[in-house]
């Protein structure tokens, strides 16, 4: 799928905050020179493309994921791992600080032998679904004759009753409808746009100022030299085959990116420079 307009030029396409700091450079040069109209249109283009660099942003937060998110399951989770943790944590302090013949130490070793024979980690790091499930278990595990007086002794139950508490709350969460995530076509589809528009605004630029003269020229140099800097940064990654990474918006400085998931850039194959003004 090729951008309509963006394709007219020998160029390479660039990612949302690359375009936003040309789009940014260029409204300025026309604010100081009173281009009224170059000025509005990079304005408005800015504007929309400030809401794909934040469709951009969750694109990436949620990547590698199902598709469909539970943004409250992370909090949730993360208070449920605390307090598994935390009952894990309490029976290794007994073993590690009282001596082996003391019945809290003893208490201590088996808890971890039944619950935590692989570490709290084995336990918290599983699908929310699992995790539940055993959040359950330890839970009637822990309420029975078994093991209640013992877990009370060793002071776990101000953890107990928190994790209590919370499952049904994790269970209410997980089973509710799943939030869907921002889909790659939308991304594509916003990226697509922003080409067009910051092409459609190098087009006004080199028409407005088409002329052969020395005037004209300095203004295009003037006006497109962030536009030509971004294009030969983006060319020097596209020459190595490498994905160029995204670029703080306000800052230019370029962000970390995983390359292995990266956002897939459409690259005109046939640009083998990009413009000059």
């Amino acid at each position: 799928m090729a951008s309509k307009i963006a394709v007219r030029f020998k160029s390479y396409s660039m990612s949302v905050g690359r375009r936003i700091l040309v789009l940014t450079a260029i409204e300025q040069i026309a604010q100081k020179h009173l281009d009224t109209m170059i000025a509005q249109k990079a304005a408005r283009a800015i504007a929309q493309e400030r809401e794909t660099w934040s469709l951009v942003q969750a694109w990436n937060k949620n990547k590698g994921k199902r598709d469909g998110t539970r943004p409250d399951m992370v909090l949730l989770d993360g208070e449920a791992d605390r307090s598994m943790s935390a009952n894990f944590r309490t029976a290794s302090n007994l073993v590690a600080s009282l001596p082996p013949t003391n019945p809290l130490n003893k208490m201590g070793r088996e808890f971890i032998a039944e619950y935590y024979p692989e570490g709290a980690g084995a336990v918290t790091s599983v699908r929310y679904e699992d995790q539940l499930t055993t959040m359950e278990q330890f839970l009637a595990a822990w309420n029975s004759a078994t093991w209640r007086e013992r877990v009370d002794k060793m002071g776990m139950r101000p953890f107990i009753d928190q994790l209590e508490a919370l499952v049904p709350r994790y269970r209410a969460t997980l089973m509710a409808p799943v939030r869907r995530s921002v889909t790659f076509d939308q991304v594509r589809a916003a990226e697509l746009s922003g080409e067009d528009r910051l092409a459609s605004i190098v087009g006004l630029v080199l028409g407005y100022y088409g002329e052969d003269t020395r005037a004209d020229r300095d203004r295009r140099v003037e006006y497109l030299a962030t536009y030509d800097d971004q294009q030969a940064r983006v060319g020097a990654y596209y020459r190595r085959r490498r994905p160029a990474p995204d670029v703080d918006p306000d800052t230019g400085i370029e962000l970390p990116t995983d390359e292995d998931a990266a956002l897939p850039v459409h690259v005109d194959v046939d640009a083998d420079a990009p413009a000059q003004a």
